[in-house]
């Protein structure tokens, strides 16, 4: 599989195509933020289980590009690119696997991005390498960009606004709440809080970002989570029930991680820091360790 990603899905570019016609011949012209995100996500895996850092710095050039899109853009990430990178909406609607098309820039692709920025940060440090300076940054400006712009009172009821446009208002139709979006926030929250608890701020440098773990935890608990192992995949700008109510087995992992992140450190990925037995302690270890995993053994 891993292979696979090398010989037909890597891209002129250094980064990935997001779907091929069903020959398997032409890759379809068009890209998604969705799939750089959770191909930054894979690689991280891939690297941690097979400890090949190639991986790892595959993830990296991936996050610089988005980084170049993002800075440039008041840290709002364009949701579809042509064939060439170029940020356009029409190429997102040449896609014709039945995935959602988004109008605007989602937030909770933000918050997402902006975690796996310091996760590949984490990962890059705990091999020794040099780490970028502006993988800090991101974290942080991207978190904070979806934060403003997304998190919010509909006449007195808070949630994430899933879509927003240039002005950073909500997009009609794509103001709902989401779980997964919420669960992001939370994600996204923790991780920038221990990125800068791991540099050696002090817990009061950091208590914006408690405040914010705090709040998006107290809107899951009041309106997501109906009954005990049941929560609502998604509600109104107002939380008012969406009918039809949809099944929210697809965000499961969305809610897996977004209660488990406090937990954990950010490096390694969420799954093999639980078998390595992290659980509980999400400090980064110490400076002369350069992995958890065997890394520092490769030549």
């Amino acid at each position: 599989m891993l292979e696979e990603q090398k010989e037909l899905w890597a891209d002129d570019y250094g980064l990935v195509w997001d779907q091929y016609d069903e020959a398997f011949n032409e890759p379809v012209p068009v890209h998604t933020l969705g799939t750089l995100i959770h191909t930054i996500e894979a690689y991280m895996a891939a690297a941690e289980a097979t400890t090949e850092p190639e991986w790892l710095d595959r993830a990296e050039k991936m996050t610089a590009f988005a980084y170049k899109v993002a800075s440039k853009n008041g840290w709002r990430v364009p949701e579809f690119f042509d064939e060439k990178w170029e940020p356009s909406p029409e190429a997102g609607k040449l896609l014709n696997d039945g995935r959602r098309y988004y109008e605007g820039y989602v937030t909770g692709h933000s918050m997402q991005l902006g975690r796996f920025a310091l996760q590949v940060r984490a990962g890059l440090r705990s091999m020794g390498w040099t780490v970028p300076d502006y993988l800090l940054e991101m974290g942080t400006e991207l978190f904070e960009r979806a934060r403003v712009d997304g998190w919010r009172r509909t006449d007195g009821n808070p949630g994430f606004s899933t879509g927003i446009n240039d002005e950073g208002d909500p997009v009609p139709g794509e103001d709902e709440h989401q779980q997964w979006v919420v669960c992001e926030g939370v994600c996204a929250t923790v991780a920038v809080r221990r990125a800068m608890l791991d540099d050696g701020a002090r817990v009061s440098d950091v208590e914006h970002f408690e405040h914010c773990y705090r709040s998006f935890v107290d809107y899951i608990h009041d309106y997501l989570i109906s009954q005990p192992g049941r929560w609502v995949r998604r509600l109104g700008p107002r939380n008012e029930n969406v009918q039809p109510a949809k099944s929210s087995r697809w965000d499961v992992y969305h809610a897996v991680q977004a209660t488990l992140a406090i937990r954990l450190p950010l490096w390694p990925p969420t799954a093999p820091a639980i078998s390595r037995g992290l659980l509980d302690r999400p400090e980064e270890p110490a400076p002369d360790k350069k992995s958890w995993n065997f890394f520092g053994l490769r030549g």
